[in-house]
């Protein structure tokens, strides 16, 4: 009996002092989260959100204010472009031909070469359209292609025309640039400017006829 007793009086002791333990380490858990300071956890996550988010948020919007100054200067520079060509061969070589640059959109420069009638006039006109088209400077789009920025426009609708544009403005520097009005015959010259001229009209259509032509 006494051995019962006593063996009932150990576990009687085990499981109050197992009680005791369950709800120390409740005390413990109630009290460790009382003194959190939930407040301050709030604001160091906001804080690291903020630091985090806050210059990436500035730099895109650096970024797109760039762009945006960038793509403008272009425009301006094609308006420009678009203006000198206008006034200064489209415009002269109408007075010259009413219907010439007509002809010249329609037919093959071949046809346009072959007409007596405008063989002195288009050789005599070679070093004022020489002289405006080596005058054809653009250095905003040089810039752009130089830092590798033009790909930022990759995906606008105008990107293609304006590629097709810059491409068609360096075949018409090239024409003129590489040999001096001295050394050419007047052969070499009336050919030349009837290239300037196909050019001009296809810089024109692009400029007046795409996408481009909202923008500038």
């Amino acid at each position: 009996m006494m051995s019962s007793s006593f063996l009932l009086k150990e576990e009687i002791i085990m499981f109050v002092n197992m009680v005791e333990l369950v709800r120390d380490a409740l005390d413990f858990i109630v009290s460790f989260f009382i003194s959190i300071d939930y407040y301050q956890i709030l604001y160091t996550f906001l804080g690291a959100f903020l630091g985090f988010f806050i210059p990436f948020l500035v730099q895109k919007k650096n970024e797109k204010r760039k762009k945006k100054k960038i793509i403008n200067n272009i425009f301006r520079e094609l308006s420009g472009i678009k203006n000198n060509l206008d006034v200064n061969i489209i415009m002269s070589l109408e007075k010259m031909d009413n219907d010439l640059i007509n002809q010249i959109r329609e037919k093959s420069i071949i046809e346009i070469y072959l007409r007596e009638d405008l063989k002195t006039r288009l050789i005599e006109c070679y070093d004022n359209i020489s002289e405006v088209c080596l005058e054809l400077y653009v250095p905003i789009w040089d810039a752009l292609v130089a830092t590798g920025d033009v790909i930022e426009f990759k995906d606008e609708c105008y990107f293609d025309d304006m590629m097709q544009v810059y491409t068609h403005i360096k075949v018409i520097f090239n024409i003129v640039s590489f040999q001096l009005a001295s050394s050419l015959s007047d052969e070499i010259k009336r050919e030349k400017v009837l290239k300037i001229i196909k050019e001009v009209t296809i810089i024109e259509s692009f400029l007046s006829d795409s996408v481009l032509n909202f923008y500038i």
